[in-house]
C-alpha cells in the first residue's frame, strides 16, 4: 500500500478559471444568483484579467463502505473550506461520500455545466484517502466504494480516480488558468516539481497567460497525517496571510511559497511541492486570488493554549490548529469548539467565543485517562510452555493489553499434561497467573515375546511336539511362569510351566496328539499385567 495502516489523503484540487479580459467594475459580495465579476490589475492600476462567476465542488469522504477507515474530520473540514470560498466569491456545490460512479458523474457534469466559459473560475475540493502504486508512480483519489488494494487490488484499481484522470479533467477546461491544490498522501506523484522563486513576482501582463498549477501537501514517498495542517495554512494564507507584496492578491505562486514555508515549519514531515505542468503552452501565467474586501490577518482571532503536557492536539471545530505549546494561531471569528487532546490523557473540550483582532488564551491541566485495560502475564513451569487465551483471537503475548473480562487459557509443552484455566482481568491490572504443569511420566517399554513349536511323526502316527516362547534375553527374565491352553480334549488342558529350561526355547511345554489346534498362552510377568499370545500349533 502506498500509505501505511491506511493513511489519509485529503486532496484539494483547485481548477480555476481565469479570463484575461475587461469584465466590467470589480465586485466581492457573498455568494448569490447573479454573476460576481472580479477584476485584477498590476501594481500600476492597469487591468490584467478578471473573472466573471465562480463555482466551486466539494467533494468528502469520510464514510467508507469497502474496508478503509473512516474519517470523522472531513465533514468539518469541508465546512470551513466552504465558508472560505463563498467569501471570495464562489457558489459552492457539496458532495458527501460518493461512489466511484458518482465521483466520476459529478466532476464531468460540473465541467460541462462550467467549464467552457472562458470567463469562468472554477474550484474541485477533494477530501478523504489516497493510495498510491507501483512505487508511487501511480496515484489515486480513493471513493467511498473502493475495496481495500491490500484485499482486492484489481478491484482497487476499477473504483479508484487515477490522478491521469485528473489531468485529463485539468485539460478538458477551456480556460486559461487552472490551479490544483493536494493536501494528500503521495500526492507528488501527479507533477514534476520545480524549485519555488526566492521571491513571488508581481502581478503583470504575464499573470494572464495560460498556465496549470500543482500545490502538494508532501513529495512522493511522504506521508500526510489524518488530521494534517495544510487546510488551516489554507485558510490563513487565502485570507491574506500569504500576500507577500502586499498589492491586495494571492497568487498561485506566492500560494505555493507560503504553504512550502509554513508546513515545513511544524515538523510534521511533509515537504510540500509547486510546480507547473510540463507543456508550453501551459506554463507562463499564474493563478489569482483577490483579497479586496476579504477579511484579513488583522481580522481573525488569535489563539494561545499551554498545558502541562507538550504535544497536544489543538483543535477549532475538528480541525487542528498545532499542538501544544501553541502561539498565536489564527482563528475564525464566531463560536467556536476548542478540544486540546493527547492520547492517555482526557480531551479537554469547551465552546469560545473569538472576536475579530481579539487575543485568547488557555491554560490546561490534561488529566490523565483511567487505563481502559489490563494486562497479562503467565509464568509457567517447564519455561517456554505454550499459551493460548482460546477466547480471543490475537495470539498471546507477555503483557498484552485486554479488556476487562474472563480469559480462558491452554497452558502446554511436550511430556508434560495440558491445563487450562479461567483467569479474570480488570481495567488498570497487572493479571500475573503462574502455572505449573505435570510432567507425564514414562511407562516401561512392554516386553515382546513370541511362540514356536516343533514336532516328529511317532510310530503310533501320532506326532510328539514342544511349544515354547521366543524374546530377548532381557525380556525372557522377566517371565515368572506361562500359561498353555490346549485343546479341551487333552486331559488337564490348562498347564502352566514355570521353569524357563535350557537355551532359546523358553518355558516350553512337551505332549503329543493326532491333530492340529490353536493354543492361548498367558505370559505371566514377575511385575506387571499378563502378556496374552497365541500359537497355531504346525506338524509341518
Amino acid at each position: 500500500m502506498g500509505c501505511s495502516a491506511y493513511l489519509r489523503w485529503m486532496g484539494v484540487w483547485i481548477l480555476t478559471v481565469l479570463f484575461v479580459a475587461g469584465l466590467g467594475v470589480a465586485a466581492w459580495a457573498t455568494p448569490s444568483d447573479r454573476a460576481i465579476r472580479v477584476l485584477i490589475n498590476d501594481r500600476q492600476g492597469s487591468e490584467v484579467g478578471g473573472y466573471h462567476e465562480s463555482h466551486a465542488l466539494l467533494v468528502g469522504v469520510s464514510d467508507y463502505t469497502a474496508g478503509w477507515p473512516d474519517l470523522e474530520s472531513v465533514p468539518g473540514e469541508l465546512e470551513l473550506v466552504a465558508t472560505l470560498l463563498q467569501e471570495h466569491g464562489f457558489k459552492t456545490q457539496r458532495l458527501l461520500n460518493p461512489t466511484s460512479v458518482e465521483l466520476r458523474q459529478a466532476v464531468d457534469e460540473f465541467i460541462n455545466r462550467y467549464g467552457f466559459n472562458p470567463s469562468n473560475r472554477l474550484l474541485l475540493f477533494f477530501s478523504g484517502h489516497g493510495h498510491s502504486r507501483l512505487e508511487g508512480r501511480k496515484g489515486y483519489l480513493v471513493p467511498a466504494d473502493a475495496p481495500d488494494p491490500t484485499v482486492d487490488e484489481i478491484g482497487f484499481v476499477q473504483k479508484a480516480v487515477e490522478m491521469g484522470q485528473v489531468l485529463t479533467w485539468a485539460k478538458r477546461i477551456e480556460a486559461k488558468h487552472a490551479l490544483f491544490l493536494f493536501d494528500s498522501c503521495f500526492s507528488g506523484t501527479v507533477f514534476k516539481a520545480r524549485a519555488l522563486p526566492g521571491s513571488p513576482p508581481h502581478i503583470s501582463n504575464l499573470t494572464s497567460r495560460p498556465v496549470r498549477q500543482f500545490i502538494s501537501a508532501g513529495s512522493a514517498g511522504e506521508t500526510v497525517p489524518a488530521r494534517s495542517v495544510f487546510v488551516p495554512l489554507l485558510i490563513r494564507a487565502l485570507s491574506g496571510s500569504a500576500d507577500y507584496d502586499r498589492d491586495g492578491y494571492v497568487t498561485g505562486t506566492e500560494l505555493g511559497v507560503y504553504l512550502h514555508r509554513e508546513v515545513l515549519s511544524y515538523g510534521m514531515g511533509q515537504t510540500p511541492q509547486y510546480g507547473k505542468i510540463r507543456d508550453p503552452e501551459l506554463d507562463e501565467g499564474d493563478f489569482v486570488f483577490r483579497m479586496t474586501r476579504l477579511r484579513n490577518t488583522e481580522e481573525l482571532a488569535k489563539l494561545s493554549v499551554q498545558s502541562n503536557v507538550s504535544g497536544a492536539r489543538v483543535l477549532v471545530d475538528g480541525v487542528e490548529l498545532g499542538v501544544t505549546p501553541l502561539a498565536e494561531a489564527g482563528v475564525l471569528s464566531g463560536q467556536r469548539q476548542v478540544s486540546v487532546e493527547k492520547s492517555g490523557y482526557k480531551s479537554y473540550v469547551r465552546s469560545m467565543s473569538f472576536e475579530p483582532g481579539r487575543s485568547a488564551s488557555l491554560s490546561i491541566d490534561l488529566q490523565p485517562e483511567p487505563p481502559r485495560t489490563g494486562r497479562l502475564y503467565v509464568d509457567t513451569l517447564p519455561q517456554g510452555a505454550r499459551i493460548r487465551v482460546l477466547n480471543i483471537v490475537p495470539a498471546f503475548q507477555q503483557g498484552m493489553e485486554l479488556d476487562p473480562g474472563t480469559y480462558h487459557l491452554e497452558i502446554s509443552s511436550v511430556g508434560w499434561e495440558t491445563q487450562t484455566r479461567w483467569v479474570s482481568v480488570d481495567a488498570g491490572e497487572d493479571k500475573n497467573v503462574v502455572v505449573s504443569l505435570v510432567e507425564i511420566q514414562s511407562k516401561a517399554t512392554q516386553p515382546v515375546f513370541t511362540t514356536g513349536n516343533t514336532a516328529q511323526l511317532a510310530p503310533d502316527k501320532r506326532w510328539d511336539w514342544t511349544v515354547f516362547i521366543l524374546g530377548s534375553e532381557e525380556d525372557l527374565n522377566l517371565i515368572r511362569c506361562v500359561e498353555y491352553t490346549l485343546h479341551p480334549t487333552f486331559p488337564n488342558p490348562v498347564r502352566t510351566v514355570c521353569e524357563r529350561g535350557k537355551g532359546p526355547h523358553a518355558f516350553s511345554l512337551s505332549t503329543n496328539g493326532w491333530g492340529t489346534f490353536r493354543i492361548q498362552i498367558r505370559v505371566l510377568l514377575k511385575d506387571g499385567d499378563p502378556v496374552v499370545l497365541s500359537h497355531q500349533l504346525k506338524f509341518r
